[in-house]
């Protein structure tokens, strides 16, 4: 599943994104965060491509095979929310889906915000749509690490050369240290995310797990090391280095509402849940998103929701996020797989209504279908139309006889209706 895909480049806002791009339907884009490559989705990319998506995972600005501008102001938010939309554009698209995790669900939040008719679906992983603060962002951090003799890394990624060189020193060493320290594994073990003061160097205190646990090779250990080796780290500090400009420009981030379909997913060990100390940045998760179809914490899973493992991807209604059934050993283990399933489209005239067919599925011990009740809701809130009017139907490709008993009994109930596939 990792290869397949085949590699591009897309020309958008005056720079040349890399992206590994596989399969055919609606377009869903995936938006690493840090510090990570397009190569992180590995394992999703060919399920949900099989599944019936065009998949493209890039390279973020400053990462990979991507270009990587050296001011720090073109690593603003407005920048990479600008990247995405040409992405969409360059591959013909009108709309996407977008699933981002870390800095990435920053950026796909504020996508999604600010272009509501090109985003239809919008999933961050780790870094949840959460409340404007009253604060700018290093304001805050320093109120509550820095004024304090507390070390927090965002405040120490600002000073340009000094993590930038810390890390290029040895990307493997530092790479292998953040990786661990972030994961379900270090978190279960005690936690290694240290209590440092001010300005201390972070890699000095992170410990190096050697042999590296199983959950990432060698290889791709040593694939994101030797990427990182020739493109530096200046481009992802510099996404840190935005951090107040993105607040004073961004005014409406955390204070209007995400109206399209979303989800959030986190791993309850993630150290972003107790970034504030005292309060749990996941309780309030769903707050801001109007729509929200699911929101999931694994238990035993730290940052890194997305990283290993193979899965079987079921397509419940809209959205399903779902994380492998396979035996967990640390957080690496939850590839949780996230799609949007094209809706198939039914129309007709006559007394008729906007009506959603729903299917949960929970476990695979859930996945007989019952349209009973939901046909019977249906007729119970018909109203005379005089135009044609979509319903939203079940469409889950993976398993055919399913959404072939559901379009039969809605035939028998409405023979009036002419059913369009794959919209």
């Amino acid at each position: 599943m990792a290869d397949a895909f085949t590699a591009h480049v897309i020309p958008t806002n005056g720079i040349r994104l890399h992206a590994r791009i596989a399969g055919r339907g609606p377009l869903l884009v995936l938006v690493h965060g840090w510090p990570e490559l397009s190569y992180s989705w590995r394992h999703q990319i060919g399920p949900l491509a099989k599944a019936g998506y065009r998949v493209c995972a890039i390279d973020v600005r400053g990462y990979g095979q991507s270009d990587q501008p050296q001011p720090v102001e073109a690593y603003a938010m407005t920048q990479h929310m600008a990247d995405i939309i040409g992405v969409i554009d360059h591959l013909g698209e009108e709309t996407a889906v977008l699933i981002g995790h870390d800095w990435g669900g920053p950026i796909v939040w504020n996508t999604a915000l600010a272009h509501p008719d090109r985003i239809r679906a919008v999933a961050g992983l780790s870094v949840p749509y959460f409340r404007r603060a009253a604060l700018p962002p290093l304001a805050l951090w320093n109120r509550l690490y820095t004024d304090k003799d507390r070390f927090f890394y965002q405040v120490y990624f600002q000073n340009e050369g000094v993590a930038g060189a810390a890390f290029e020193a040895d990307p493997r060493a530092a790479l292998a240290k953040i990786y661990f320290a972030l994961s379900g594994d270090a978190a279960k073990a005690g936690g290694v995310w240290p209590a440092l003061g001010v300005n201390e160097p972070l890699l000095d205190h992170l410990p190096l797990p050697e042999p590296f646990p199983d959950w990432m090779s060698e290889d791709e250990l040593q694939t994101f090391a030797e990427t990182f080796a020739q493109t530096g780290f200046r481009g992802p500090f510099n996404r840190y280095r935005n951090i107040d400009t993105d607040y004073h420009a961004l005014p409406d981030y955390g204070v209007k509402a995400i109206s399209q379909p979303s989800a959030f997913i986190a791993g309850a060990l993630d150290p972003v849940r107790t970034f504030v100390p005292g309060r749990d940045a996941y309780e309030s998760a769903g707050e801001l998103l109007g729509d929200l179809r699911e929101l999931t914490i694994i238990e035993g899973a730290g940052h890194w929701t997305s990283k290993k493992g193979h899965s079987r991807l079921h397509l419940p209604f809209w959205l399903s996020l779902e994380d492998c059934s396979q035996p967990i050993r640390d957080s690496f283990s939850h590839p949780v797989m996230i799609a949007l399933i094209p809706m198939d489209r039914v129309e007709f005239r006559g007394r008729c209504t906007l009506v959603s067919i729903k299917k949960q599925m929970a476990s695979r011990r859930t996945h007989g279908l019952n349209f009973r009740r939901q046909l019977k809701r249906f007729r119970s809130t018909t109203q005379p139309l005089r135009r044609k009017v979509p319903v939203r139907i079940i469409g889950q490709r993976t398993q055919r006889r399913w959404r072939d008993k559901a379009q039969s009994r809605l035939y028998r109930s409405f023979p009036n209706l002419t059913l369009h596939h794959n919209i």
